[in-house]
């Protein structure tokens, strides 16, 4: 059968491969030449993944049998776009791929359903300032795009309106979101829902750092949560509360949230798997073949509920089934590093025998590639991947990693932007 892709960056690329590992023809689809997934797929094709009218021209072409994107928010709304115009098999309607895209929509679905999230306000370019009814600071952004682009902090109305055309520059609407500023810590749930019921795969902590004036750009991952404990439960009845709500009945789901002082927020959702390497790392603490369901779901084959079948042991498939983020086998630290504006001029690896927690690792950039300001998400240098059964081994493997790991400059000075991995119990 032949499946595209919506996307061929490096976020998507296991997405291409574990299309042909089933068996099935990959194609590869978006609006760059240069795309390591068009590389390995079997066809490729030149359209901009937002664009549903381009993507359906396309899959009429190829007379593909499923459509699905991974590791991006906005093509989830084209791939079902495309799915109800071919009569192909649909997890989500387009009416809901919109609400879970779109935040204008997942906002009013927020209020109506008493579901917790911040107030919120739309605003144009020539707003006037009652529109806006909470006070500095607040947060600017897009309705609908993706990986931190045009999202700012900003403390005045002065601030908003330099800021404001490039937010809109990142959307299809008039009109930009706005909400308070809300200090706490991020923390993701990925999981997938099947039949209307939803398996809760991973709670992960989303450490990230702000520039200047945006915010929000992920630095790791780390599973599990600092918050089983204190919050998993409360976190895993609002995931269930948002699925019933938004009547999400089948595929995966991925939900972030912010904690501070006036107690959990949701911050956004989506319906696709993370682009912080989920599509590696779940499968690897749950057993649960993330793409590979996915696949099948888009294909309109059997799927199974998570736990059912399982790569792992007897034992540790029992305590997945009692709730792998309670008690987790392994831990997890998904490293997403950046570089200061340079040219990199010589990238000296780690060592992978001095880290034993290490199981992958990549650049997105090369070798005099001139690296540009961090303002969003695309500008990630790379990533590192640590697995372990001992949170010990994967803080010290990390804290190695960033001290072998350079990425240096005409002058030899190492520009790569350290994180240390938060302490847990």
């Amino acid at each position: 059968m032949k499946v595209m892709v919506l996307g061929a960056n490096p976020l998507q690329l296991r997405a291409i491969k574990r299309v042909q590992e089933m068996g099935h023809v990959a194609v590869a689809v978006d609006n760059r030449v240069d795309s390591p997934g068009k590389r390995i797929a079997d066809f490729s094709a030149f359209a901009s993944t937002f664009d549903p009218v381009a993507c359906l021209k396309i899959a009429k072409e190829l007379e593909i049998d499923g459509i699905f994107t991974s590791g991006t928010d906005q093509p989830v709304l084209t791939a079902a776009m495309v799915q109800d115009a071919l009569g192909l098999p649909m997890p989500f309607s387009v009416e809901l791929a919109r609400r879970l895209t779109n935040k204008r929509w997942m906002k009013r679905e927020f209020q109506k359903n008493g579901l917790p999230t911040l107030p919120w306000a739309l605003i144009g370019e020539a707003y006037s300032e009652e529109e806006i009814p909470f006070p500095f600071p607040v947060v600017l952004k897009p309705v609908d795009s993706q990986g931190q682009r045009g999202i700012f902090l900003v403390y005045s109305h002065k601030e908003i309106r330099a800021h404001i055309k490039e937010t809109l520059h990142f959307s299809r609407e008039s009109q930009a979101l706005i909400e308070p500023y809300y200090q706490g810590d991020e923390v993701t749930v990925s999981g997938w829902v099947f039949e209307g019921k939803t398996r809760i795969l991973s709670i992960v902590d989303r450490e990230t750092f702000q520039t200047s004036d945006q915010l929000g750009i992920c630095l790791s991952h780390e599973y599990p949560t600092r918050y089983a404990k204190e919050m998993g439960e409360e976190l895993e009845a609002l995931t269930e509360r948002i699925v019933k709500a938004f009547q999400i009945q089948s595929g995966p789901i991925y939900f972030q949230y912010l904690i501070g002082d006036a107690g959990i927020v949701i911050n956004e959702i989506a319906g696709r798997i993370g682009g912080a390497h989920e599509d590696f790392v779940i499968p690897r603490i749950t057993g649960f073949d993330f793409l590979g369901e996915q696949i099948k779901l888009v294909l309109g084959k059997s799927i199974q509920r998570p736990g059912l079948q399982s790569r792992k042991t007897d034992r540790q498939n029992q305590a997945f089934e009692d709730g792998s983020w309670r008690n987790p086998n392994l831990r997890a630290s998904v490293q997403l590093f950046f570089v200061e504006p340079c040219m990199i001029e010589k990238v000296i690896p780690p060592c992978p025998e001095e880290l034993e927690s290490l199981v992958e690792w990549g650049l997105h950039l090369q070798v005099g590639q001139d690296q540009k300001e961090i303002e969003n998400a695309t500008a990630r240098a790379g990533f590192a991947i640590f697995l372990s059964e001992s949170e010990e081994k994967v803080q010290r493997d990390v804290k190695i990693f960033y001290g072998k790991m350079k990425l240096l400059d005409a002058k030899g000075n190492n520009r790569i932007v350290k994180h240390s991995r938060r302490e847990r119990d």
